[in-house]
């Protein structure tokens, strides 16, 4: 059985993103990622998914992303707010930590697969997300960078249509019931728990750009 790291943000999609996986017979390692020992989402649903899938569920030491943030946060941190928004567009110091978070788990989880030989990354990813938790360049571009260290990148629910309640119930169906803990965020106070979820229409892009010169420096250590 292969091994799929899932990048675990702890919410009922990356949930069922796991059970969906462990149903295609990867060995799932929901991935924790931890800023300054804050640990970036909850643990709770995840005893649940090992008492279901068993062997399938692996859990791993939380990933410290520290470094990676404070090097990506570099970038712009000496910018002042006005010179953020002429250069990327109008988007406030909150939704850019996130967006610096978000870069340091995937720079973060792309060296631990390389580390440790799993030629697989998993998110949760919806199609209906896309520009809120992605833009399609930046995805495109990551995607050719997993390539060349042969990972795949898998998204079990990229196809998903359903509204609310066909989400809850593809979860109930599993005799599962997934309890999400609020797990507030140390570097990001004015950050919602659910992951910070923007629909920017275009103005990360030039951001993720800077995001890729990152990631691919990173992986030349």
């Amino acid at each position: 059985m292969e091994k799929v790291l899932l990048i675990y943000t702890g919410d009922k999609t990356s949930f069922l993103t796991a059970a969906l996986l462990a149903e295609k017979n990867y060995i799932v390692l929901p991935t924790i990622f931890s800023n300054y020992y804050h640990l970036m989402s909850s643990t709770t649903d995840l005893d649940r998914l090992k008492a279901r899938y068993g062997t399938s569920i692996e859990t791993i030491d939380s990933i410290p992303i520290n470094i990676d943030y404070l090097q990506i946060d570099l970038i712009f941190s000496t910018m002042l707010v006005s010179e953020l928004q002429k250069k990327y567009g109008n988007i406030s110091l909150s939704d850019l930590r996130c967006l610096c978070c978000k870069a340091a788990m995937l720079s973060c989880a792309i060296t631990y697969a390389i580390e440790n030989n799993i030629h697989n990354i998993a998110i949760r990813l919806r199609e209906k997300d896309m520009n809120s938790d992605y833009e399609q360049e930046f995805l495109n571009t990551l995607i050719t960078i997993l390539n060349e260290y042969n990972i795949n990148l898998l998204m079990p629910l990229y196809d998903f249509k359903g509204n609310d309640f066909d989400f809850d119930s593809k979860i109930l169906l599993r005799s599962l019931i997934s309890k999400v803990v609020p797990v507030p965020c140390t570097m990001n106070p004015e950050a919602a728990f659910d992951g910070c979820k923007f629909n920017f229409n275009g103005i990360t892009e030039p951001i993720e750009r800077e995001f890729v010169k990152y990631i691919k420096k990173r992986l030349k250590r």
